[in-house]
């Protein structure tokens, strides 16, 4: 695919994580949907937000990985809502004060 096709972001020349082998790829999809129909296509895709658990793998498991997707482009991934932490005091303090 193209750089840039569908909400995707190739890097050109990324340097090369530890453990992929010459025909892999890094992808970095922007979107969702992206994230997942790279998923569809390539179903032994890792999805890694960092390198510790892969790290690990590639040197204590002689993991090798071959399709990687960064999702730290993913607006919707990233983001965090505080709309849960308030739905849970507002349950409490109702009951609080049913006593």
């Amino acid at each position: 695919m193209p750089h840039g096709e569908s909400g995707n972001q190739w890097l050109g020349a990324p340097p090369r994580p530890e453990g992929c082998t010459d025909r892999a790829f890094l992808g970095r999809p922007t979107t969702l949907a992206a994230l997942l129909a790279l998923k569809r296509a390539h179903p032994d895709l890792r999805i890694v937000g960092g390198n510790t658990e892969v790290g690990i793998e590639v040197k204590f498991k002689a993991a090798r990985y071959r399709h990687l997707a960064a999702p730290t482009h993913i607006p919707e991934l990233m983001r965090l809502e505080a709309r849960t932490c308030r739905a849970r005091r507002a349950r409490r303090a109702r009951r609080a004060r049913r006593g």
